[in-house]
């Protein structure tokens, strides 16, 4: 076994660690050759052989043998084997800083990398088992320790990673300033994100780029075939229909599904500055519109705000049931796939233009983690077109790999999703995420169902300043449920003992209208 040693590499003032684990083993062997251990024409070891000998997987001694061929000095032929083509042997290191038994920063052996995962449902874990069980096949040197839901909150075990949306991530103790930014991508798979419908740069939060996705799920319509309709496909038109639909008339039995939030991002109703991490209403004239006719169909009992899922067996029951509504709950695709025996039920993506309020699923690198590349690793795998097309078709999510979603049942949207500019961000930012939660929406329901209010924006501004101007001495038990309580509290103990309070709400104050 190779003994290493970890060191600092002067040529370029960075140190080994964060060199690309594939391009250490590469200068490691082109060390070899240039010192003669491989004359001309004599035979390399075996991947498989040098994967046991370097302790990594075989696609990083794929990565190292393939630059050694591009600079001339290894041949590969199919069905033979790895040769040296080195015309002549330098006898000196590969670098004169370096000393030759010193150039692998990485310590053989496994690497355990700790994984939460935010999927918890039986199925769902048995899916998540059989594609880290493959990984470990052709990646001995990584043992991932997975852990699933919430939890993984409480084992007080640090994750390396995170699997799961960014309310997920707000949940546990960290946020978004504790993971590691897109540059790692950059340095070790500068070309991980090519032919892909989502990558980093769509999910931007106040300039950071710390969210990788590798799955999205998004809300759906859900209608029988029988009476689908063409205008449907705008979300404006089939407000505007519902509400001249009348309650006596039998009407056509369409229901989609989406959250209060999804509806008005798909309306063109926008609430967070992404780019500068603000709440921020955008176009209130647009806003009052929408919102007025929301409370017409509300007080018309053509939208339901929730739904009692315990009492429908089959989507046939849920749009028998409902006539002709809009229902403010998301439900997603893990739910759909248990219908998917019945074909007379249609269900689809809801239009959108060039905005799409989808839930991205990411893998969230920690700033913490000792294994950056192996958790590279692990996203690289999860991006592998037939992971992915596993993972659209276990109906937990859509993928974000174009060819496994043209090789799948759902090709029709594709053209759809890559015309896609922006994808709306729920964001990932404890206080704001709470705020959103405590003030915008439930202010949002209270005047939707009846609350007379002269401007609901102006209100939900003062509410929203008065949160932000009072957190640092807020007791969260006052007027926050059990759910915002905890994370709240978390939140606060943290800020507060980093003294970073003050400057935090600088920057979180929302902008006015």
């Amino acid at each position: 076994m190779i003994r290493t040693k970890i060191h600092k590499n002067t040529r370029e003032g960075k140190n080994t660690l964060f060199k690309p684990k594939h391009v250490q083993v590469m200068e490691h062997i082109e060390h070899k050759l240039l010192n003669g251990e491989y004359p001309l024409g004599e035979r390399l070891p075996t991947t498989k052989e040098m994967s046991k000998e370097y302790q990594v997987g075989d696609n990083v001694i794929t990565k190292a043998i393939k630059l050694l061929v591009e600079k001339g000095l290894l041949e590969a032929k199919v069905g033979s084997g790895i040769y040296s083509i080195v015309k002549e042997q330098k006898k000196q290191p590969i670098s004169d800083h370096v000393e030759p038994d010193k150039c692998l920063s990485f310590w053989p052996g496994k690497k355990r990398l700790t994984v939460w995962i935010e999927d918890f449902l039986p199925h769902q874990q048995l899916f998540w088992q059989s594609v880290f069980d493959k990984f470990k096949e052709i990646s001995i040197d990584i043992e991932p320790e997975l852990y699933f839901g919430r939890e993984a909150y409480d084992l007080k075990k640090f994750p390396d990673m995170i699997l799961g949306g960014v309310s997920y991530l707000n949940n546990s103790q960290y946020g978004i300033e504790d993971l590691l930014d897109d540059n790692i991508i950059n340095e070790f798979y500068p070309d991980l994100y090519n032919h892909h419908i989502i990558n980093p740069d769509f999910l931007t939060w106040a300039g950071q780029k710390a969210l990788f996705p590798f799955g999205f799920t998004c809300p759906f319509f859900i209608c029988l075939d029988d009476f689908w309709q063409e205008e449907y496909n705008q979300c404006s038109s089939y407000l505007e229909l519902l509400g001249k639909t009348s309650n006596k008339n039998t009407p056509p039995r369409i229901f989609d599904i989406w959250n209060i939030t999804n509806a008005l991002a798909v309306e063109g109703c926008k609430w967070l500055d992404q780019q500068e991490g603000r709440f921020s209403f955008q176009n209130s004239n647009h806003w009052l519109e929408i919102l007025k006719i929301l409370n017409e169909l509300f007080r018309k009992k053509k939208i339901s705000w929730t739904l009692a899922p315990h009492r429908y067996n089959t989507k046939a029951e849920i749009v028998s049931d409902l006539h002709n509504k809009v229902l403010f709950k998301e439900i997603g695709m893990p739910n759909l796939y248990q219908f998917t025996e019945e074909r007379h039920i249609k269900s689809f993506p809801v239009p959108f233009h060039d905005t799409l309020p989808i839930t991205t699923i990411n893998a969230m690198i920690l700033r913490h983690t000792m294994y950056p590349e192996e958790c590279l690793q692990v996203l690289t795998y999860i991006l592998r077109e037939d992971i992915q097309h596993e993972y659209l078709n276990s109906g937990l999510g859509f993928c974000i790999n174009e060819d496994a979603f043209i090789n799948s049942e759902y090709k029709e949207y594709l053209p759809r999703f890559k015309k896609l500019k922006n994808v709306f961000l729920y964001p990932p930012e404890k206080l704001l995420h709470v705020a959103i939660n405590e003030v915008f929406i439930w202010e949002l329901y209270h005047y939707l169902h009846g609350r007379d209010n002269n401007n609901i924006l102006e209100r939900i501004i003062k509410k929203f300043n008065y949160f932000l101007d009072n957190i640092s001495r807020m007791e969260p038990e006052i007027l926050l449920n059990d759910s915002s309580k905890k994370l709240l509290s978390k939140y606060l103990l943290l800020r507060k003992k980093e003294n970073t309070m003050p400057e935090k709400l600088k920057t979180l104050m929302p902008v006015g209208i």
